[in-house]
């Protein structure tokens, strides 16, 4: 995935590229991200798919729908509690093996990401 820029401070562009082993087409969607703290001091992450966000001469298929929502509570011990609700529609027919393949390697490469930051703070 790849940062790009918004007209809003608080908000992020993504560009997320989804790659399938052949003969499936790799997916690609650009997603909004919004970061919020909230008086408890958890913080929500929330991303959602942007409507015809495909890039110029792409021949990836778009993912036109998508919403993704972490909550991360900390704990009294000390650790943080991680809420993770998502629902991507990858369009086109795939078999469910592939799908679930994927839906694995993004949570563990997201789980990393946000383990990276949290720790930087």
């Amino acid at each position: 995935s790849e940062e790009h820029k918004s007209k809003d401070p608080e908000t992020k562009v993504i560009y997320q590229l989804t790659k399938f082993p052949f003969p499936f087409k790799s997916r690609e969607v650009f997603l909004t991200t919004n970061t919020s703290m909230n008086p408890d001091k958890s913080i929500k992450i929330r991303m959602e798919s942007i409507q015809n966000g495909k890039r110029e001469k792409s021949s990836l298929i778009e993912i036109k729908k998508a919403n993704i929502e972490y909550l991360l509570i900390p704990t009294a011990g000390g650790t943080t509690r991680i809420s993770w609700q998502q629902y991507v529609d990858p369009g086109g027919n795939l078999p469910a093996w592939a799908v679930d393949k994927e839906n694995i390697t993004f949570m563990q490469k997201s789980l990393e990401k946000l383990k990276k930051i949290l720790e930087s703070d």
